[in-house]
């Protein structure tokens, strides 16, 4: 069924069952349905929000945010509490988008807005009874999750195997399909406890193989019984990657595999053979099981287990563990728990950091490591690794793995040799690091704008900017109103700009002291750019400045999001800048004449330099009427038929000039003008002659004078008629 007559029949359905006057899913808001927008759902409210949960027909269609949404409300939805106060029902929540029933193949946009306080909260009797997976998506299967921030989450499971895997975004995904993950931020806690395994503060458990999770940020208490990731607790069928992601807070797990990043990567056992690789990735939270040393197994900074008998096909590198505390009961290391089948540890475990305290990675037996706490082939003196490990490493060789923890020169890593060889063309800034608790870098290297320090210095830095406006053509005089989103509070001094690629400036007009500042762009002729983006970073200027606003003394990171982030204007919107008026190319008329007279008729003919809309207007002279032009062989060109016969406007030496619109609604303001001279009124002639008393003699002499209103021509001469002989005068 085509997209727009599946939505009206539903549409329909909905009205004909009167669903708009009563709540589905038990709540004081009524769900409400969003503006359909060239085929997206544009959802800024909470029920519109609480329409799509209700609707499961709508979970292939496409949604984009328009506004942040506070969801504080959703503590008290359930499918019996009908007036928020808690007193009927179990308060289970939100309901995700996604089930056993249907799943979620959509696409949803939250063009970096914030959802705020989203809760959900199960038990053994989760109702309904299709809800297995939960998150703010429940079980996906294909689509696109971008750009969205989920802020004071609150996501929780207390029953006994009732549900296949909880994350903060998502529970379960599966399938061939791609399913794309980027840009998302998870702020709280996600919690899972006396049920099966998988605990991610991303998605629970990933058994899809074709898409990745890019950029993702997680500062949130993730806890499970096992199985349990800062981003992936189970990954049960190989992703294309996990890159550029930043986990903090507490990752822990009462049973076996907590990582940093992914709990447990199973043996696949599927003939297939795809690639994974965990790259650029950051992890400053502490990874641990509140109960050792009762029983927790195969813990590590990155990841907690692999157990995949053929795993050639993965690839760990250039990713930085700083964390505070690595417990377990044994196999414990900074960076992979266990991997006893990775026979090509050398070759693709390189180019990581692990830095922290002699006693962050702790045991109770002997099998934690520096980097691996059990691997393959480990016969013999190991290779030497190109991975950096704290100078004071743990008090044992490296248990049972093959890494030896070397201690390599940080400038040689830092060389911009191996970044640009293995990263591309990346930003680096050769500062100094510090093989300490924390990392000290006032200048962090940077790749896609990921900073890799992430804050540990205090700096602010931007997480994306865009625009209030809607997607649409501006003109001049038109503004435009840009935010720029830090991680934390900045305070701004004075007028910082920032220069468009439309060749104006944006001016910072308020915002100080919260994480988003906004800047106004007042359009002027001939400003012109097809999709609005920036030329470059945040400039201060004299007298400006925008600092930390916890630490007036440490400056703010000035550098936007780079192109293809996500996190740009372009990436997130689609504004037109179109302030060049249009002009007059030509302006002739044909047949070429000096005078038009009441017998004549001609064509004026106007180009225009760029397509006009319905109708550009002539007037003829200061006194003549404004009409309209007939389209010619184009937008841009445009004609006026004149006919002597049926004029009736400005006659003499008159200047024919034109008005008229762009497309994008530029008004020509030109002065460009075609000289006329019009004679369509009919001369008057006044006939007298020199006889007395008008009587002459038979062989007298007359003169007859006439004397004509305007000037006549002479060739042919006027004539008059005497009876009915007529003269030449």
């Amino acid at each position: 069924m085509d997209n727009g007559i599946k939505k009206l029949f539903y549409g329909l359905i909905l009205l004909v069952l009167g669903l708009n006057s009563s709540n589905l899913w038990g709540q004081g808001t009524t769900a409400s349905t969003p503006t359909l927008a060239d085929g997206v759902y544009q959802v800024g409210t909470l029920a519109e929000l609480l329409w799509i949960t209700e609707n499961s027909s709508s979970w292939d269609d496409d949604f984009v945010l328009t506004a942040d949404i506070d969801a504080t409300e959703t503590k008290f939805w359930d499918d019996d509490d009908t007036d928020n106060d808690g007193a009927l029902g179990t308060n289970q929540g939100w309901l995700p988008l996604g089930n056993t029933t249907t799943k979620f193949t959509g696409s949803f946009d939250g063009k970096n807005y914030t959802i705020s306080n989203l809760r959900i909260a199960r038990n053994g009797s989760t109702s309904p009874s299709n809800m297995k997976s939960l998150g703010m998506f429940g079980w996906v299967i294909g689509g696109t999750i971008k750009n969205l921030n989920l802020h004071g989450l609150s996501v929780s499971y207390n029953g006994a195997g009732d549900s296949f895997a909880t994350g903060g975004l998502i529970g379960f995904t599966s399938g061939t399909n791609t399913i794309t993950i980027e840009n998302i931020e998870v702020v709280g806690t996600v919690s899972s406890q006396n049920q099966l395994d998988n605990v991610g503060g991303i998605i629970g458990e990933a058994q899809h193989t074709v898409g990745g999770l890019i950029r993702c940020y997680v500062d949130a208490t993730v806890s499970g019984d096992g199985n349990v990731g800062g981003i992936v607790g189970k990954m049960s069928k190989y992703v294309d990657s996990v890159e550029y992601c930043i986990v903090r807070g507490t990752i822990e797990s009462t049973g076996d595999n907590v990582g940093g990043l992914i709990g447990l990567i199973p043996n696949r056992n599927d003939g297939a053979d795809p690639s994974l690789s965990i790259r650029a990735n950051s992890v400053y939270a502490d990874i641990t099981d509140p109960n050792v040393p009762d029983s927790n197994y195969f813990v590590g900074g990155l990841l907690g287990k692999i157990e995949d008998v053929d795993l050639d096909d993965i690839t760990v590198d250039y990713n930085i563990v700083n964390s505070d505390d690595i417990v377990g009961y044994e196999m414990v290391a900074g960076l992979i728990g266990s991997a006893e089948y990775w026979s090509s540890v050398r070759t693709n475990l390189e180019y990581n950091i692990f830095t922290t305290g002699t006693s962050a990675v702790k045991d109770q037996v002997d099998n934690e490591g520096a980097l691996l706490g059990e691997g393959q082939g480990c016969s013999g003196t190991p290779a030497a690794t190109t991975n950096i490990v704290p100078i004071g490493t743990p008090d044992q060789s490296n248990g049972t793995g093959c890494v030896t923890p070397t201690t390599i020169n940080a400038s040689e890593f830092y060389s911009a040799t191996k970044f640009n060889t293995n990263w591309g063309d990346s930003s680096i800034y050769p500062s100094y690091f510090e093989n300490k608790s924390g990392f000290q870098s006032r200048n962090p290297y940077v790749f896609n704008k990921n900073y890799l320090f992430r804050n540990e210095d205090g700096i602010p830095y931007i997480r994306s900017i865009r625009a209030e406006n809607d997607d649409d053509t501006y003109i001049a005089s038109e503004t435009v109103t840009l935010v720029v989103e830090y991680n934390e509070a900045v305070k701004v001094n004075g007028t910082p700009q920032i220069s468009l690629n439309s060749s104006g400036k944006a001016d910072y007009i308020s915002g100080s002291g919260s994480k988003k500042i906004k800047f106004l762009y007042t359009i002027a002729s001939p400003q012109n750019t097809a999709d609005l983006n920036y030329s470059g970073n945040i400039t201060l200027g004299s007298g400006a400045a925008i600092v930390s606003q916890a630490d007036n003394t440490i400056a703010a990171s000035l550098e936007l999001p780079l192109s293809n982030s996500n996190n740009t204007i372009a990436d997130l919107h689609n504004i037109i800048i179109d302030a060049q008026l249009p002009t007059v190319s030509s302006f002739t008329i044909s047949p070429t004449a000096t005078k038009l007279g009441k017998s004549d008729t001609a064509t004026i003919t106007v180009v225009f330099s760029e397509n006009m809309t319905a109708n550009p207007q002539i007037k003829l002279g200061t006194s003549g009427a404004w009409v309209d032009l007939s389209l010619g062989t184009s937008s841009t060109t445009w004609t006026y038929f004149y006919d002597g016969s049926s004029y009736s406007g400005s006659e003499g030496s008159i200047s024919a000039t034109v008005s008229g619109t762009d497309l994008a609604g530029n008004a020509y303001a030109g002065s460009d003008s075609l000289a006329l001279d019009i004679d369509v009124t009919n001369p008057t002639v006044v006939i007298t002659d020199d006889a007395p008393s008008d009587v002459v003699s038979g062989t007298g002499v007359v003169n007859i004078t006439a004397t004509f209103s305007e000037g006549m021509q002479t060739s042919p001469a006027p004539t008059i008629t005497i009876s009915s002989t007529t003269y030449s005068m």
